[in-house]
């Protein structure tokens, strides 16, 4: 979007998404190494991504937010591997720094909306914060 792609909102297209479901039986190896890999790809898109002062209001939220949530899997869940995969993914952005900030500025270089032109508008449609909203007052996490 941030290149100038269109992408349509279509209000009344459902989509089921059965979370897990492929992974569900799979051996807690893969199952760790997938979560690893979520987690650094979650934190490098922000930061190829987003403009300089979207990124600086998002990332060290997005950080402080995998430190608590690692700690919470870690000493409440008693998920060790699944914990460490937070910390992990923050040790990896910080050794691949340089490679991320080239891939940032090609990133940024054919950039033609705003973060407020390409993100806002479907952050506020009310769908995708009501759904948010719903998961997280259902308690299922």
């Amino acid at each position: 979007r941030i290149a100038g792609y269109k992408c349509f909102y279509i209000p009344n297209v459902t989509i089921y998404h059965r979370r897990a479901t492929s992974t569900s039986r799979a051996p807690e190896d893969l199952k760790v190494k997938l979560k690893y890999g979520f987690n650094k790809n979650r934190i490098a898109t922000l930061f190829k991504n987003y403009e300089l002062f979207t990124l600086f209001q998002s990332l060290p939220v997005v950080f402080l937010l995998y430190i608590a949530i690692g700690a919470f899997e870690i000493f409440y869940k008693r998920l060790l591997k699944f914990g460490l995969t937070r910390y992990q993914a923050l040790g990896w952005f910080f050794i691949n720094l340089p490679s991320l900030l080239n891939k940032r500025s090609r990133s940024q270089k054919i950039r033609v909306l705003s973060d407020k032109e390409a993100i806002i508008p479907y952050l506020t449609k009310g769908k995708m914060l009501t759904g948010f909203l719903n998961f997280v007052q259902s308690k299922k996490w």
